[in-house]
């Protein structure tokens, strides 16, 4: 019941926001930071408006129309298929010109995309990537440029841009002419799916095609749109694993999963968005109901709080303590679904990463605590920026505001000639020249939103006449409560796990909801605030990009001689990350033991087992001293003799050893000292057992054991050390900077 309280907050604020956000008018008042000013927060939104449009202009200037800018070089480069370019950066960004409140802009570009955009050529396309940016794209600004109630109407407009999004929908259909359903993942737009395509395709591909495809179904009157989009997302779900997880990459004939590690990351996310957003636009209950039995299995399996990681879907252990920077969209959905305690949580640890370089890299170990070699850019994604944008909306805790003003301070660096550049590497710093269009699109979007969150709130999104729903790429969809979009919709099985009771989003939809009182106010927000070290970023000259980018931890780091720059050991990436470190971790593994007990009394079955346990040891500290420098891998806390799945005969050995160390590590000593072990064994016992062994090891599975349900990754006891270690520094030390 709690958690559905949380949904009934959320929804009013997060979901459907101009329902629940008053407008200028209203008289509500805004949020601000302590530290910041309004004049301050004007500023900084404006120039985030300056920095789209300057970047955007660079674009039309000396890319259009080809796809995307390289911003350090000057120069327009394709990236989508095309030789002559589909215009992507300036297709994706045509609600995103809307959204910042310019219509002789959006009249413009969309002029230029009507006079350009032809989907008649000879081009390989991504089916997912030209799903989301440009069919997303059309829509979006269809709708803005043909509703008088958007502020945005062109009156010598005539329909054109849904032309096109119905020219491209038509040229992505022989993609889902597929044994599953699920569609190739990439099409020639005028010769169909080539003959070499292969059939592998990622599950955000063929499940991520709900909002776009639907909508064009119930723009243009043709259902065939949505009834695809429909089958391929249900072909994913229907072959899911026993206990709810999907994974990664399927094949799209077989419909064998060829990649079977479950995340809310790369090749996953957007799935679990579309599935709640379509019940959202379209009213889909059985999409919501999936959503529910989806998301209770990646908080059952996937969650090792407060991070996500990988786990095998068919079993539910964790596979790598990766983070990928595309997860960090999971607390903005989980804020739409209504579990803001988690999602605060979660950002919050995400956020560690961003405080940790200036940037998110790609990849990160968050147990070694460092990016992963081979993962280091960051790109100028936005799920960061798009989650503490809605976790803002939700709570009204300005400490995000706050958050906002860090992630201009890292854009800024990364500002060239022409635009703003991909970070090659966030260790070094080094810039790439590439831009993607997403970097309009959504990243400046949603900043541009943050900012004017806490002030006036007279965007489109905010103050315009209708709810919105964000697509994947941002996009704006409007929530008409009168859209419905079941008619012809194919019948399927219920879902194991429907939820019994009625969610409040459904309510919504059926109408009958009062407005929320006193919206703004700082809610419930206990975690820790990660975001208000970051006026050191305003006082340290960041107030400009320098001339070349700097290491932003190593600058906090020299002016204030602590981690960052902060006073808390509790909000330190060093103390956060060496409590990780210190975190203990649980290693299970079943041993093989029939021949060794078979036959025997029960004096020479306790005899083995002890000489046995006695070789673990020996052997766990043999494999330390030469792999480990002497640091003991892991140690063996427990073990119990069990019987085989389908046996009542005692004929394995479990052990639970707990280690500190990165499991992968522990996996390989645990490994080699129970092989050490056995063959040791063998040996003693080679006349006694035939020189016969069983499989040694069956099952190893390992199980991270965490305490940080309050989100600062300590338990009671380390908090009370770091408090009585803060009291040490002095109020004139504190104040100083």
């Amino acid at each position: 019941m709690p958690r559905r309280g949380a949904r009934v907050f959320a929804a009013l604020v997060a979901v459907f926001m101009t329902v629940a956000v008053p407008s200028k008018a209203s008289g509500a008042p805004s949020k601000i930071p302590a530290s910041l000013s309004r004049k301050e927060i004007i500023e900084m939104r404006d120039e985030v408006k300056s920095m789209f449009f300057s970047t955007l202009d660079a674009y039309v200037t000396h890319a259009y129309p080809l796809d995307e800018l390289r911003p350090m070089t000057c120069e327009g480069v394709n990236g989508f298929g095309s030789s002559e370019g589909f215009a992507v950066t300036l297709v994706d960004a045509l609600d995103a010109i809307a959204t910042l409140g310019n219509k002789t802009a959006f009249e413009r570009s969309v002029r230029k995309v009507i006079e350009h955009l032809d989907f008649d050529v000879d081009a390989h396309v991504s089916v997912f990537e030209m799903n989301i940016r440009v069919l997303g794209g059309l829509l979006s600004a269809h709708m803005l440029a043909s509703d008088e109630a958007t502020g945005f109407k062109l009156d010598w407009y005539d329909g054109e841009l849904l032309e096109l999004a119905r020219e491209l929908g038509e040229a992505f259909m022989p993609a889902f002419d597929t044994p599953t359903g699920i569609p190739y993942g990439a099409i020639n737009l005028r010769y169909g799916v080539e003959v070499n395509e292969t059939t592998v395709t990622s599950t955000a591909a063929g499940g991520s095609l709900i909002l776009e495809f639907g909508m064009l179904s119930e723009l243009t009157g043709d259902p065939k749109f949505m009834r695809a989009a429909e089958t391929s997302l249900e072909a994913l779900w229907e072959r899911r694993s026993d206990i709810g997880l999907v994974g990664a990459h399927i094949d799209i004939v077989s419909g064998f999963w060829t990649q079977a590690e479950a995340s809310v990351g790369a090749g996953i996310d957007s799935f679990y968005e579309y599935l709640l957003k379509s019940y959202m636009l379209f009213g889909n209950e059985r999409h919501l109901a999936i959503f529910e039995e989806a998301y209770a299995a990646i908080e059952a399996h996937v969650r090792v709080a407060p991070w996500y990681l990988e786990s095998g879907m068919a079993t539910g252990n964790i596979i790598t303590s990766r983070y990928d920077s595309l997860m960090s969209f999971w607390p903005g959905l989980q804020t739409l679904y209504g579990d803001i305690e988690t999602a605060t949580t979660t950002h919050d640890a995400f956020f560690q990463v961003w405080k940790h370089y200036g940037f998110t890299p790609e990849g990160f170990d968050v147990h070694v605590g460092s990016a992963i070699p081979g993962q280091k850019p960051y790109p100028l994604r936005p799920e960061l920026i798009e989650s503490t944008y809605l976790l803002y909306k939700a709570t009204g805790d300005v400490s995000y505001i706050s958050c906002g003003r860090d992630f201009l301070a890292s854009l800024r660096l990364l500002k060239t000639k022409c635009g703003y550049a991909h970070m090659r590497d966030v260790v070094t710093q080094k810039l790439e020249d590439k831009m993607e269009s997403f970097f309009l699109a959504e990243t400046l979007k949603y900043l541009y939103l943050l900012f004017d969150a806490a002030l006036d709130r007279e965007n489109i999104i905010d103050g315009g006449p209708y709810p919105y729903i964000f697509t994947t790429e941002a996009h704006i969809f409007p929530l008409k409560l009168t859209i419905d979009a079941k008619d012809d919709r194919v019948q399927h099985s219920t879902p194991r796990l429907a939820t019994a009771a009625v969610s409040f989003m459904r309510s919504f939809l059926r109408g009958g909801v009062t407005m929320m009182k006193k919206f703004g106010e700082e809610g419930t927000h206990k975690s820790e605030k990660f975001c208000a070290y970051h006026s050191l970023l305003w006082q340290i000259g960041l107030t400009r990009a320098p001339e070349r980018p700097h290491n932003l931890t190593e600058r906090l780091h020299s002016l204030t001689g602590r981690p960052n720059g902060v006073h808390s050991k509790r909000n330190s990436v060093h103390e956060f990350f060496s409590r990780m470190k210190r975190q203990d971790q649980t290693l299970f593994v079943r041993v093989g033991v029939r021949s060794l007990i078979s036959g025997a009394d029960q004096a020479a079955v306790a005899k083995r087992l002890a000489v046995m346990l006695e070789r673990t040891h020996d052997s766990l500290r043999a494999i330390s001293k030469e792999h480990f420098g002497g640091t003991t891998c892991a140690k063996l806390n427990n073990f119990r003799l069990a019987s085989s799945e389908g046996t009542n005969e005692n004929d394995s050995l479990d052990f639970e050893f707990r280690t500190n160390i990165p499991f992968n590590l522990a996996n390989v000593c645990v490994s080699k000292a129970i092989m050490r072990a056995i063959n040791l064994m063998m040996h003693t016992y080679a006349n006694e057992i035939g020189s016969v062994w069983d499989d040694p090891v069956s099952q190893m599975s390992y199980i991270p054991v965490t305490e940080w349900n309050d989100g600062s990754g300590s338990t009671k006891e380390q908090e009370d050390d770091v408090e009585e270690t803060d009291e040490t520094e002095s109020d004139e030390d504190v104040s100083s900077n």
